[in-house]
């Protein structure tokens, strides 16, 4: 019975040692996300859009699949909008790309919940998410504000 147990424990701390060591070997990077800008693209009487653009950077000698990229769109402090989107890009090894993130906003819903923007003239915003890779989730986020008039 011992030399059984003895026969299994050195099998199973034969395996733990191989899987880590592949893990070693593998030494997989988190990527890199900033974002570069947020801008208006388009603005009309009733409603806007906010551009976003994100710099994502595979820093891995392997390509990298973009699962999903999600986000969340704060105006004056408060959750405005939120979404995922499919993005189902890859990113080569070692490569850096430039990823557009459209996000649509609805003037009657920014003065609905947000008065007192109206009344200062400025919304403060901050865009938050995150790139879902599979196995590695990246986040980003970046602030600041718009004058209206």
């Amino acid at each position: 019975m011992d030399t059984q147990r003895f026969f299994h424990r050195t099998i199973f701390f034969s395996l733990i040692t191989t899987l880590l060591s592949a893990c070693a070997v593998l030494d997989v990077q988190k990527p890199k996300v900033q974002v570069d800008s947020v801008h208006y693209r388009h603005v009309s009487l009733k409603d806007g859009r906010l551009d976003t653009r994100l710099s994502v950077t595979n820093p891995n000698n392997f390509k990298l699949p973009i699962k999903a990229l999600n986000y969340q769109l704060f105006l004056n402090d408060k959750e405005f909008i939120s979404g995922k989107t499919g993005k189902g890009l890859e990113l080569a090894a070692a490569e850096t790309r430039q990823i557009e993130l459209p996000i649509d906003i609805s003037y009657q819903k920014v003065i609905e919940s947000l008065g007192s923007a109206v009344l200062s003239g400025k919304l403060h915003f901050r865009v938050k998410g995150e790139l879902d890779f599979g196995l590695i989730s990246v986040p980003y986020q970046q602030s600041g504000e718009f004058k209206l008039y």
